[in-house]
């Protein structure tokens, strides 16, 4: 793989994990009986950490110039992370793993974000191809995610993220030598501080933080406030989060305490319709 294809793959596999702790996480930590402020510390801790590392790891790219070397540990510690999961049996437990992952994962923005500009000097291009490739990878992780855990246990869900983690550590490592590398000495004295020591990108950064973490919180309790109302099932779940909230038709579930929801019909809002489905969409 050439040096750009090398980094959208990696940024999707970089990504896609972090669809699933927003968009399941909440849900199987209230089935374990979290309280709320635990649950939304899910998105809040690596938010802040996202905040305050950032530069930090952006700074060690610029000395050192091997984004590969940090890439390489961010992705094994999520696959790692996924792979514990299973494991944890208290909402505390998942809550410190989060966290423990979210001290890597904040290398993700600063590095794929520097090493996107490399190999294509239209910045505002290669910045929106990175956000493209970045939020693929979560949309992917999350629709798979919805119907993985429609039909199976929740352990398919940390299973699929330990696969992202544990391919994006495969891709880096068979990259090409100087792919994920900042080579020219240009690069490397201007680097992640020169660009924020510019006022307007400095403020721009600001405002996709701010941003960022007012949708994760968003999210969070958008989800489980409709998980809660509504008796939501993560397929439909999946496909508000990939849709940005624009959800046009009505699930109706049925079903005792205690027992999953069974969709027994579907409303279409926009043309007033209404289909019943005879089946259980549940093994």
């Amino acid at each position: 793989m050439n040096q750009r294809l090398t980094v959208h793959v990696s940024t999707v596999l970089a990504f896609g994990p972090i669809g699933i702790v927003w968009a399941f996480l909440p849900i199987h930590l209230r089935s374990l009986g979290a309280s709320y402020l635990l649950i939304a510390l899910v998105s809040l801790i690596p938010a802040i950490e996202t905040i305050g590392l950032s530069p930090a790891w952006g700074g060690i790219l610029d000395k050192t110039g091997r984004g590969n070397k940090i890439l390489l540990v961010s992705l094994l510690v999520q696959g790692v992370g996924f792979s514990v999961f299973p494991f944890l049996k208290n909402p505390e437990e998942f809550v410190l793993v989060v966290s423990l992952m979210g001290l890597f994962s904040s290398s993700f923005i600063p590095v794929y974000g520097a090493m996107a500009t490399l190999s294509n000097r239209q910045y505002g291009r290669a910045i929106g191809g990175f956000w493209t490739a970045a939020l693929l990878g979560y949309a992917t992780a999350t629709l798979i995610g919805g119907i993985l855990y429609q039909y199976e246990s929740v352990n398919s869900l940390f299973f699929l993220g330990a696969i992202y983690g544990y391919v994006g550590t495969l891709v880096v490592l068979l990259a090409p030598k100087d792919a994920l590398i900042l080579k020219r000495s240009l690069d490397i004295s201007r680097g992640y501080w020169g660009l924020l020591k510019q006022r307007n990108i400095a403020i721009l950064c600001l405002l996709s933080i701010t941003v960022l973490v007012s949708t994760s919180a968003f999210n969070n309790l958008r989800d489980e406030r409709r998980c809660c109302h509504c008796s939501l099932d993560s397929a439909c779940l999946s496909a508000s989060s990939v849709g940005g909230g624009r959800v046009y038709v009505r699930l109706h579930f049925s079903g005792g305490p205690g027992q999953r929801p069974r969709l027994t019909r579907i409303r279409n809002q926009s043309r007033r319709r209404t289909w019943t489905i005879g089946r259980r969409l549940d093994r």
